[in-house]
């Protein structure tokens, strides 16, 4: 099936899934879970999963959107980038504006029944707000998802992270689905 390439901004105002995938989906959608993992392999796996079997994804990253869209072939979900850096015509905002970050996420919500969530590069969000504001931020992150029936991935890249923080993040969301920890 050939998808329609949606503008960037579009995507924030018209959830849309990747596909509608009449298979069974692999793994239970709308869920919060912990990928703890050398790179993205299975968080996007599960992510991709959701987005394929008729659910819309919104990806929080720190890298630059039209990257992620062409590695992942992610033509419909919505991509906010959380850097310092500027990518002309796509959404980002500043590591540190976790608050409004957390609006963009809440907003996404209001516009559709469902939808996945995966936040990764968190190494770089610790980096500019600390530890336990970014623990803090992934909670609020899950209360909003769960609140709106969406699932979210946190993506914990355990060659980024010390073992530390892996742990402390592991313990914070102790209650939470866990993979590869």
């Amino acid at each position: 099936m050939s998808l329609a390439h949606f503008p960037p901004m579009v995507r924030f105002f018209m959830p849309t899934p990747e596909d509608r995938l009449l298979t069974k989906p692999r793994y239970k959608p709308c869920v919060n879970c912990l990928v703890v993992e050398s790179g993205l392999k299975q968080s996007f796996e599960i992510f991709k999963d959701a987005v394929e079997h008729g659910i819309p994804g919104l990806w929080l990253t720190n890298q630059d959107p039209k990257k992620v869209e062409e590695k992942f072939g992610l033509h419909r979900t919505a991509i906010l980038s959380l850097t310092t850096e500027l990518f002309p015509g796509e959404a980002t905002l500043p590591p540190n504006g976790l608050d409004r970050a957390t609006d963009v996420v809440a907003n996404y919500l209001s516009r559709t029944s469902r939808a996945m969530v995966i936040l990764e590069g968190i190494s770089k969000i610790i980096e500019a707000n600390g530890l336990d504001k970014t623990l803090e931020f992934i909670k609020k992150l899950a209360a909003l998802c769960s609140k709106n029936e969406s699932g979210l991935v946190v993506a914990a890249n355990k060659d980024e992270l010390a073992k530390q923080q892996l742990d402390a993040i592991a313990e914070g969301l102790k209650d939470w689905r866990v993979f590869g920890a």
